[in-house]
């Protein structure tokens, strides 16, 4: 990773030593810094390349396949866990790093995930996947122009004032007015 360093115009806030305007979003804040050649090598389930991830949520596009994604009356298609860290009235309100899926990348992602493969998924369609903020690894500023570390990862709300000190990595989505589906509605079981 680039060198970070602290900016002190147009207020305190994280920065890279050569920070671009390609390194922030429209929100000011300070993106992960990776590089990578799509569609080399082969999938790694565990991890999606940020800028993908980043693109694939703000777009609206397939995470596998970077197409359109499946969409019905009911929604955006999307596979989501209950993690403890989701609201109570999951899976209305779910907040979700994983962009929507079209059919056939939902299926193979289903049959070859290893996470998924591990866990207990539910399939749900969203009409209405909102920007809720973003996840990343969270520096904490000590003294003048200095920053502790190493840095813990987690999710922040756009509007929180610690999102001057993240790195991001993933743009979280809260998905809203949400059906879930029955597994076999993707051919699985």
């Amino acid at each position: 990773m680039s060198e970070l360093t602290v900016e002190r115009f147009p207020r305190l806030r994280l920065a890279y030593k050569d920070t671009g305007s390609e390194d922030r979003d429209a929100h000011g804040v300070l993106w992960v810094r990776l590089s990578g050649s799509p569609g080399d090598g082969r999938p790694r389930y565990e991890c999606m390349h940020p800028r993908r991830q980043r693109e694939c949520m703000t777009e609206l596009k397939c995470q596998v396949c970077g197409g359109a994604p499946s969409v019905t009356e009911d929604g955006y298609l999307f596979i989501d866990w209950h993690e403890p860290y989701q609201p109570r009235s999951w899976p209305e309100r779910a907040v979700t790093t994983l962009p929507p899926l079209c059919g056939p990348c939902a299926l193979i992602s289903v049959r070859q995930c290893p996470h998924i493969g591990r866990s207990s998924f539910t399939v749900l369609r969203a009409r209405r996947p909102v920007p809720w903020g973003l996840g990343g690894a969270v520096y904490q500023p000590i003294g003048q122009g200095s920053l502790g570390g190493p840095p813990p990862r987690g999710r922040l709300p756009y509007g929180h004032p610690a999102l001057r000190w993240i790195v991001a990595s993933q743009l979280v989505m809260e998905l809203r007015e949400v059906t879930v589906l029955n597994p076999e509605a993707l051919g699985v079981s």
